[in-house]
């Protein structure tokens, strides 16, 4: 009789992993990860501290295996005070490869900036710098059209004033020449015309980039807010991202209309 090969499924109980993670510079979170497996299923622990200096409104989680994508979500619901200790109830879900020993990645952090909540009216005021004129104008409309702040035309009725600086940046150029062997001898528009009859054609191009800084400053000259473009935006339009920020500094956080992802 040949041998049978037999597969047996026990319950296996990980040990904690630990993690002390940062996004966008706000950080670190304590992190502690367990996934206790069981035949097919898995039974995630997740609890942390928020070591950050800064109350958070909204952060996600993501416990992974060797799959790709998130095995676990966890989420913050409430607000998550500095220094604060925080524990989610057990989730599960199917087992997969590599959830004995889970990786936690954070996909989302908002901070709060409390002094922000009593903020209403904003006033625009000088964006300095090569493009600051179209990021002001950018800037009115975008918070104009949110519900969160009334922008307002004079300084005296605003509870904050932001203001900043937005240059465009121009690198380098770069010309590329296509075309027949020959020397060229002149150039009509972007073609160069060569020697011996040949053509050839010069494609000059250069790149650019939006930079952007903001800051809110209450009545009282005292400084609640910042933002600059170092953090990313992914695809989003910069002052688009920097108004999420802010509405979400001022605990208006909406799910997926934030682009810290």
């Amino acid at each position: 009789m040949k041998p049978v090969a037999l597969l047996v499924l026990i319950s296996s109980a990980a040990s904690a992993e630990n993690f002390w993670l940062s996004k966008d510079g706000y950080g670190p979170l304590a992190m502690t990860v367990t996934v206790n497996v069981k035949g097919g299923k898995a039974v995630a622990n997740l609890s942390g501290r928020n070591d950050s200096g800064w109350p958070l409104s909204h952060v996600v989680f993501c416990v992974k295996g060797n799959k790709p994508g998130c095995a676990f979500r966890f989420w913050t619901t409430d607000t998550w005070e500095a220094g604060g200790e925080m524990e989610w109830a057990a989730t599960t879900g199917p087992n997969q490869r590599g959830l004995n020993a889970p990786s936690l990645e954070l996909v989302a952090l908002q901070r709060l900036v409390p002094k922000l909540r009593s903020v209403y009216r904003v006033f625009i005021g000088e964006i300095g710098g090569t493009a600051g004129a179209v990021a002001r104008d950018k800037l009115l409309a975008l918070l104009a059209n949110e519900q969160r702040f009334q922008v307002v035309e004079t300084v005296e009725v605003a509870d904050a004033i932001i203001a900043g600086h937005s240059d465009l940046l121009v690198g380098p150029t770069v010309s590329t020449t296509n075309g027949s062997r020959g020397a060229a001898v002149a150039v009509i528009g972007n073609t160069a015309l060569g020697g011996g009859g040949g053509t050839s054609t010069t494609i000059t191009s250069s790149s650019t980039a939006l930079s952007l800084a903001l800051h809110a400053s209450l009545r009282s000259g005292e400084t609640v807010w910042g933002w600059d473009d170092s953090n990313g935006c992914g695809a989003w339009p910069k002052t688009q991202c920097a108004v999420a920020d802010l509405i979400g500094c001022a605990g208006d956080y909406k799910p997926g209309e934030q682009p810290k992802q």
